[in-house]
């Protein structure tokens, strides 16, 4: 697995399949830590540029605490060369849960992260990820893609 150290922390790879957006993300007991996104260039799909986050976001926190929210302010600069665009980021976080839900024909409990996102441009972008314990990040839904882990699925769909 691809990773980089940033800041003296270890940061691996993840990736949106079938976008190529990639993540550098870590986590710890404590939570989940995002630092980095790299996105492909519009036009050119075989570039990509960085958007680095002057403070780490942590987008997921253990345990889940139904009806726990925490917002995370910090600076994104996006390297399009020869170019650094910088915006103000905003993110607000909220957990639901436990949901019911099954994965692979067992009962699961799932729980449900929603985050807003603010990105200077006064345009907040929802998005919603699940996660269940023991398996991990199991669903996501944005108004760009919509990802599920092959067998899970909420028994209110």
């Amino acid at each position: 697995m691809e990773s980089r150290d940033i800041d003296g922390k270890r940061y691996f790879f993840f990736n949106v399949p079938g976008f190529d957006i990639r993540f550098f993300a870590r986590s710890d007991e404590k939570a989940a830590y995002m630092k980095l996104v790299r996105y492909p260039y519009p036009l050119f799909k075989f570039l990509s540029y960085d958007v680095v986050l002057k403070k780490e976001i942590d987008f997921v926190r253990y345990p889940f605490v139904d009806g726990e929210k925490w917002r995370r302010e910090t600076e994104g600069a996006a390297m399009l060369w020869p170019v650094v665009i910088k915006r103000k980021i905003t993110a607000d976080f909220d957990v639901t849960g436990p949901l019911d839900a099954v994965y692979k024909g067992k009962a699961v409990d799932a729980w449900h992260v929603r985050m807003i996102m603010e990105i200077g441009d006064k345009n907040p972008m929802e998005e919603n990820h699940w996660y269940v314990e023991g398996i991990g990040y199991v669903r996501g839904d944005t108004k760009q893609h919509f990802v599920e882990l092959e067998g899970f699925r909420l028994k209110t769909n």
